[in-house]
């Protein structure tokens, strides 16, 4: 089963880096708080699997190149700003100081993620090649507004996850995903962070190795600071905060400028100083707030999930399938104002897909 194969992957990261690595701490694979995180990936994905073999209902996601197109759109125009400045720090420096242009990278990374989405509806899919190539598109012109691999890489969770079907042949899904893969692993070269090749590509393929650690290593931190006051609130988060911490103006909630604190984790012989910051995983967060019962929260998500798939909302489903779910592992799907924004915007295209069936029904 992919779900297995995944979480194999991210415990074979985690010792990795604690063989190769000076740790402050070791980096632990701790089932007493992972466990529901896992249960919920592997009872999600089953689901998932389930409903694909006995619908007779397909999506071929033609509605999908629209949405590509639009995100294209999109990128051309922070593209077009930041092209005076050279390197990842000066370009988000661009984006983040001005409202406009730091909403426009939002709605098209919430836009992103309705793309891989619904590669996880519960239902058959046909993905075109045009439909291919337009997504991998999408991705490409992304990745080049802010130099960021972070999309790139949740597309291959999502493509391994789902297991959708390609109407392609081998040798051009080579091509097509070996020039994005290129592009992906010269990204430091792009970025400022090398001027060297062979440097360039052995510093990707140890980026996702450490990276998917760092998301462990910093869970783990979360969970043993003892000067962690109040409660996390990680299940409802940033909107939480928001409502009511500010107004209160109290910290008792989850105070979000932590996350943006570097944490060392220690120091690695094959990649340098472990410096982590933002990717604390669901699991940790909700540690915090229930302890050992913290499958309770995971337990009412999944039949929240069966409630949206009962009520063919698929893409709000699959959503909370991957984000929650297979992306909890990393970085927790609340915590952030970016995942509010997200879900308002898979929420639209919700909408609009009941929409369009329901045209489609009536001609």
């Amino acid at each position: 089963m992919r779900a297995i194969a995944f979480i194999f992957l991210l415990y074979a990261a985690v010792s990795i880096t604690n063989q190769f690595s000076a740790l402050t701490s070791a980096i632990d694979f701790n089932l007493i708080y992972i466990w529901p995180q896992i249960a919920a990936l592997i009872l999600g994905y089953l689901i998932m699997i389930r409903q694909r073999r006995k619908t007779v209902y397909f999506d071929n996601l033609q509605w999908c190149i629209p949405v590509a197109k639009g995100s294209i759109a999109l990128s051309l125009i922070l593209l077009i700003v930041t092209f005076p400045v050279s390197g990842r720090d000066a370009k988000l420096e661009i984006i983040s100081s001005s409202n406009i242009l730091y909403y426009i990278n939002l709605i098209n990374s919430g836009t992103l993620m309705v793309l891989l989405c619904s590669l996880m509806q519960p239902i058959k899919i046909a993905l075109s090649k045009k439909t291919f190539i337009y997504i991998l598109c999408a991705l490409v012109f992304f990745s080049m507004t802010n130099l960021s691999r972070t999309m790139v890489f949740y597309f291959a969770i999502a493509m391994f996850l789902s297991n959708v079907k390609i109407n392609i042949s081998k040798k051009q899904v080579v091509l097509l995903c070996g020039g994005v893969i290129l592009l992906m692993v010269l990204m430091p070269i792009l970025q400022g962070r090398t001027d060297n090749v062979e440097g360039a590509i052995g510093r990707s393929i140890l980026n996702i190795i450490f990276y998917l650690s760092y998301s462990f290593g910093l869970g783990g931190y979360l969970i043993s600071n003892i000067n962690l006051e109040g409660i996390s609130i990680g299940y409802f988060g940033y909107a939480l905060s928001k409502i009511v911490g500010d107004p209160l103006n109290s910290n008792a909630f989850f105070d979000n400028k932590m996350l943006y604190d570097f944490v060392n984790l220690g120091v690695s012989d094959i990649y340098g100083s472990l410096n982590a910051n933002v990717m604390y995983p669901l699991w940790s967060t909700v540690y915090i707030d229930f302890g050992s019962y913290s499958f309770i929260p995971y337990f009412i998500t999944m039949l929240f999930m069966v409630v949206l798939l009962n009520a063919r909302l698929l893409l709000l489903f699959s959503w909370f399938l991957f984000r929650f779910c297979a992306l909890g592992f990393l970085i927790s799907p609340v915590l952030l104002r970016d995942v509010v924004i997200e879900l308002f915007v898979v929420m639209v295209f919700q909408v609009f897909l009941i929409t369009r069936k329901r045209r489609l029904e009536i001609v």
